[in-house]
């Protein structure tokens, strides 16, 4: 633990409190390896993928899968909120985690 600097304990909280990881990092272990070795956080979160995807590359595969599950997507629209769930896992597929769910859902519901 000696080797984690205070700037990078602060980094680390600001990255996830501002939503730029797309996940907890905590579950892979990116805490635990700041902790242990220290290092910068942003590279950490880039080289494990906990980076959060961009609004337009998000909205570019929720196009894409809407295209290739039309009916998934007209019963999603008619109200199966439980279809949400499916377009979330295939987003999360997609994109091998990097995916917000939350942005996936307002993606989703912005076009309804």
């Amino acid at each position: 633990m000696e080797n984690l600097s205070i700037e990078s304990y602060v980094a680390t909280l600001n990255m996830e409190q501002s939503g730029a990881l797309s996940r907890d990092p905590r579950q892979d272990g990116c805490s635990g390896r700041l902790l242990a070795n220290g290092g910068e956080p942003a590279l950490i979160a880039q080289s494990k993928g906990f980076e959060r995807l961009a609004s337009g590359a998000l909205g570019e595969v929720v196009a894409q899968l809407i295209e290739e599950n039309p009916d998934e997507w007209s019963r999603y629209s008619a109200g199966d909120e439980k279809l949400a769930q499916f377009f979330i896992g295939q987003v999360m597929k997609l994109t091998k985690g990097q995916a917000n769910g939350k942005d996936v859902i307002a993606e989703l519901q912005a076009r309804r």
